[in-house]
């Protein structure tokens, strides 16, 4: 609800607030123009206003009015020779400096950004999308306190994908410039509406004040126009020649008020109302008139408004977009063939492509969607395909979270009511216990669901093209024509990294393990570079995985990261397998030697920003990024370690620096097993030995998160059912609440 609440604001005026920033940028120099173009006093100014408005008479025939702009230029109005003169005013001596005339291109921008010349109606315009603004910062302060896990972490290290990073950092710079901007807006706006009380409500006063007729005081010794500060003058309106009963008229910041000319008195004063001093203030605050660096940092506003607006964009776009362009995707009503997908990745994507492609150049309607699209209806289709991979420990991938569950609730069916024809595609890699375990899974409901299966459930092993196209060959008779599904990989953009250093453990028992750092080959090395670093589009984070494919390699392999983008350096622990293509490739690597790598985010394994306490539990090289989230906690939340390994002497992965973060606070605890050492253990005996603390962390709102070998967490998920079932709580429902999160392989 707190998304809509400020998506839908911001995609509904989207235009008029970049409109409005834009503009306001513009306007936001005025005021550093006008201080700079105004020309210098020759001294002091006067401290009072009868001061001024003397050395004013004396040096200007015939001045009629005195303004002074909230920069404090003072500007003359006189009538001339050649018919009514502006001139700018040196507050010292009162004389004129240089002839004024208002720029008519601030002018133009002004009533543009007001109105949008469009009268009363560009003025409703402009005031809702002040509203919009509003709207937007409201919703935008507490949609960041929740992602940052709180308001205590407002301010703590923005995570996600280079535009929600900037989305986030952007906002907290500038949050309460906009919200001044979007508040004093709409107040202007309903002011100049007559709906709230402005300039207008002062009051109209029907007493019209005269002189006593007497002849005229000198304006320097008039008491009313001395007991004035220079300061608090707005304008001055002086008595028509030759007229000894009119009046000075003067406007200051708390009133309107008549003085006599001949004897100094004020004849009356009118103070301004509540709403016009509110007005006044509002005034100041919206326009920067006052001074020129204000005005600036306004602009800056402006500026991050357009950054926010953008960024905001590309989130919702690719909320609702296909990770891969697919050319002539036909709408859910209108396809006879319906191909919905489960992926972490884009791999999965590539496939559904090259199927899509395939049936549409056979003259097909095809609908391509994430799999937790999954609609009730699909009003024209015949069939259902169902590409998806297994995530960890045979879970859902992020594309198919929520796919199960409206299974579950209604079968997808055809116009007639009839339940569609299914295919299920299984994508992974035989050499993982869960080989496509969800996806079997998947194929399993369908059918339970009342659709009718078409083909055997089939697997491709390590994104295989050509046990993909055989696959297709079997299809055509389904599809009604011949298919050639012949599909090429999409090549991963990759960054090229130099070996910095290598830490070997394990030899001696033959299960060798290597903690390897890498440095970027083209390395940030200024302050500047390594800020603007963490907003790449490849900048990484602890958790998320590396994908490294070794020469000659058909495929990547994905390993998760123990370090950050802003550490500088690229840190894995690597296993070696028997067989193993890449391992074997990366533990043989020298200090020195370069490898080629790029980066896939991990949105699902990433350190919560919250100040919850944290569960950290894994074993064997799945202690990389556990030990990148405890390198993170510069806040010292409360972070406990369970983990598990071979050998207390060679194989004790990261103890030095597990040391070092628990004296230095950014470690609470850790319990550590050794399946060989004196007491045979393993990381979830610890847990079943701690379960009342780790019971009293998960009532206090922990989180939990799980890394290494299937076999591990299977065993990790048994001890903490036991562990939170008397709390009345179970892991699904700790995993529906983002508070059980594993990263398996």
């Amino acid at each position: 609800m707190l998304r809509k609440f400020h998506t839908y604001p911001a995609l509904i005026s989207a235009v008029l607030i970049v409109f409005m920033a834009i503009t306001g940028v513009v306007l936001s120099f005025e005021p550093l123009v006008a201080h700079f173009s105004t020309p210098a006093s020759s001294g002091a100014a006067p401290a009072n206003v009868a001061d001024l408005a003397a050395g004013v008479a004396d040096n200007i025939a015939n001045v009629q009015r005195l303004v002074r702009k909230p920069g404090g230029e003072i500007i003359a109005y006189a009538f001339g020779p050649q018919g009514p003169e502006a001139s700018y005013v040196d507050p010292a001596t009162g004389a004129a400096t240089a002839p004024y005339a208002p720029s008519a291109f601030f002018q133009f921008f002004t009533e543009l950004h007001r109105s949008l010349f469009f009268g009363d109606a560009g003025r409703i315009l402009t005031g809702l999308a002040a509203f919009a603004m509003a709207v937007l910062a409201v919703g935008g302060i507490f949609l960041t306190a929740r992602r940052m896990g709180g308001f205590r972490q407002f301010f703590a290290k923005a995570k996600g994908t280079l535009a929600q990073r900037l989305h986030v950092e952007t906002g907290r710079l500038s949050v309460i410039v906009l919200s001044v901007l979007a508040v004093t807006g709409v107040y202007m706006s309903l002011t100049f509406f007559g709906l709230v009380g402005g300039p207008a409500d002062g009051g109209s006063s029907f007493f019209f004040p005269e002189s006593a007729g007497d002849a005229p005081a000198a304006i320097s010794e008039l008491a009313a126009l001395k007991d004035i500060r220079l300061t608090d003058l707005r304008e001055l309106d002086f008595p028509a020649q030759g007229d000894v009963h009119d009046v000075f008229t003067v406007i200051t910041g708390s009133g309107t008020g008549y003085v006599d000319q001949t004897n100094g008195d004020m004849l009356s004063f009118t103070p301004n109302s509540f709403g016009e001093n509110l007005y006044q203030t509002f005034y100041i605050l919206h326009t920067g008139q006052s001074s020129w660096i204000y005005a600036l940092l306004l602009g800056a506003g402006g500026l991050a408004a357009l950054g926010l607006v953008a960024a905001g964009l590309v989130i919702w776009w690719k909320r609702g977009v296909l990770p891969v362009r697919i050319k002539g995707n036909d709408a859910a009503r209108k396809a006879d063939h319906v191909i919905l997908v489960g992926s972490e990745s884009r791999g999965t994507w590539g496939f559904a492509k090259t199927l899509h492609d395939a049936l549409k150049d056979e003259g097909h309607k095809v609908h391509v969607a994430p799999m937790n699209a999954l609609a009730r209806h699909y009003d024209r289709a015949t069939s259902l395909f169902v590409l998806t991979s297994t995530y960890g420990d045979g879970d859902a991938p992020a594309s198919a979270k929520t796919f199960l569950s409206k299974l579950a609730k209604a079968a997808p069916v055809n116009h007639s009511g009839k339940p569609l024809d299914y295919l299920v595609l299984g994508f992974g890699d035989r050499s993982f216990a869960h080989f496509c375990a969800y996806a079997e899974t998947v194929d399993q409901a369908l059918e339970e669901a009342g659709l009718r299966r078409v083909l055997p459930f089939v697997t491709v092993d390590k994104q295989s093209s050509q046990q993909f196209a055989e696959w297709g060959r079997a299809l055509s008779p389904v599809a009604g024509t011949p298919l050639t599904l012949h599909h090429v990989a999409e090549t991963n953009k990759t960054r090229t990294f130099v070996l910095e250093s290598r830490r070997d453990y394990g030899l001696e028992f033959q299960r060798p393990k290597s903690i390897l750092r890498f440095r970027p080959l083209a390395e940030e090395k200024t302050a500047l570079q390594k800020f603007f670093a963490r907003f790449r589009p490849d900048a990484w984070q602890a958790g998320d995985l590396v994908g490294i494919t070794p020469p000659d390699g058909a495929f990547a392999r994905y390993y998760s990261l123990a370090s950050s983008a802003t550490d500088g350096f690229v840190e894995i622990c690597v296993s070696k397998l028997p067989g193993g293509q890449c391992s074997t490739y990366l533990t043989e690597l020298k200090p020195g030697d370069t490898i080629e790598a790029f980066f896939r985010e991990n949105t699902g394994f990433r350190a919560p920003s919250d100040d919850k306490p944290l569960i950290l539990v894994g074993a064997g090289s799945g202690i990389a990024p556990l030990l990148g989230f405890i390198r993170a906690n510069a806040n010292h939340r409360e972070v406990h370690l369970f983990w598990g390994g071979a050998d207390p002497k060679y194989d004790f992965l990261y103890r030095d620096e597990l040391m070092h973060y628990r004296q230095d606070g950014r470690l609470t605890g850790a319990q550590i097993a050794f399946s060989r050492g004196e007491k045979r253990e393993y990381v979830q005996d610890r847990l079943r030995a701690d379960a009342r603390f780790v019971s009293g962390l998960i009532d206090k709102g922990a989180r939990v998160m799980v890394c290494g070998g299937g076999d591990m967490a299977r065993g990790v998920r048994d001890a903490f059912t036991e562990i939170v079932a008397p709390l009345g709580k179970s892991i699904d429902q700790l995993r529906a609440d983002a508070r059980y999160a594993e990263d398996v392989f």
